[in-house]
């Protein structure tokens, strides 16, 4: 039975406590219980959540933490619905496991639709609730009127660790060239 964490507060210190409490137990429930304008994607439910939030509230500035496939998918359908949209990437690149012609190329297509890309600057604190500051661990702020935290999500490998089966480097199950 995995642990179950009630964080109460998603700005300031509530969302990055949650972001490193889920490197650190990656199995654990963690809810994180909030007033103002963060928000996090993990599955389906997130989805339908976000959704429906969104197309209610339409956010002025949306500010998107990570830049993998999700938070790409994300920031484009913010955009789409008038956002200004910021990316922000601890990494050196979007899109980390692509070669990086690809992701200069995807980069590029972000940019011609109006989305702001920030790279090798991750997330020091969150402050404010309706009208959210995001300050980068560069010393950079960002404001908002909504964060969502797409910075990934680690395979449930449990039972296939239990089994005996091979992991693979990223923690998923090893397969070859025909599976």
């Amino acid at each position: 039975m995995s642990k179950k964490v009630l964080i109460v507060g998603g700005v300031a210190g509530g969302a990055g406590t949650a972001a490193r409490l889920r490197k650190m137990e990656e199995t654990a429930e963690i809810i994180v219980f909030e007033r103002g304008g963060i928000y996090t994607l993990r599955n389906m439910a997130d989805v339908d959540r976000l959704k429906t939030l969104v197309t209610q509230r339409r956010p002025g500035r949306a500010v998107v933490i990570g830049g993998g496939a999700i938070g790409i998918e994300m920031a484009e359908n913010l955009r789409f619905l008038g956002s200004d949209v910021i990316i922000v990437e601890a990494a050196a690149q979007i899109l980390g496991p692509l070669d990086e012609d690809m992701t200069k190329l995807v980069g590029k297509t972000l940019l011609d639709k109006g989305i702001k890309i920030v790279l090798n600057d991750g997330v020091k604190s969150f402050t404010g609730q309706e009208n959210i500051e995001v300050v980068l661990n560069s010393g950079r702020t960002v404001e908002a009127d909504f964060v969502l935290l797409a910075i990934g999500v680690k395979p449930e490998n449990k039972l296939a660790r239990d089994a005996g089966l091979a992991l693979g480097e990223r923690g998923g199950v090893k397969v070859d060239d025909y599976l």
